[in-house]
């Protein structure tokens, strides 16, 4: 029998006119399958940023793929090998992928939406958070 993979929704941040929410909070899978970690949010067309990070045990989050609705792209340098992220048509769900999950792929995942308050004149972030364990 090969090993499973357990995805688990490890927090959502507070509910505002930006948020994000994961469309499913709990999965599993098995060694080798392909896995998708998906989230819908809310927010503006023109001027929020959706944003994943990995974070393994004892580590900093690291960058792994940011893209706005304005379709810039910028993925991690160099680029995660198997993982690749996506817009729905509707552009109200943001997906992540892993082609094909394996015992390095046991981390934490976060998917990030980053706007700008301009009555306050600054940025926030909301986060929806992942774990991944093999």
């Amino acid at each position: 029998m090969g090993l499973r993979l357990k995805i688990n929704l490890i927090f959502s941040a507070w509910t505002t006119e930006e948020s994000i929410m994961p469309v499913s909070s709990k999965e599993v899978f098995k060694d080798g399958d392909p896995v998708t970690m998906s989230c819908t949010y809310e927010g503006s067309i023109t001027t929020d940023s959706l944003l994943w990070y990995r974070q393994y045990p004892r580590s900093k989050p690291e960058f792994l793929y940011l893209r706005n609705e304005a379709d810039f792209k910028q993925e991690a340098s160099p680029p995660v090998p198997g993982l690749s992220v996506h817009l729905s048509e509707e552009k109200n769900r943001v997906f992540l992928n892993i082609s094909s999950a394996a015992l390095s792929d046991s981390a934490l995942f976060i998917s990030s939406l980053l706007w700008t308050d301009r009555k306050k004149k600054r940025n926030l972030q909301t986060s929806v958070m992942y774990g991944v364990k093999m």
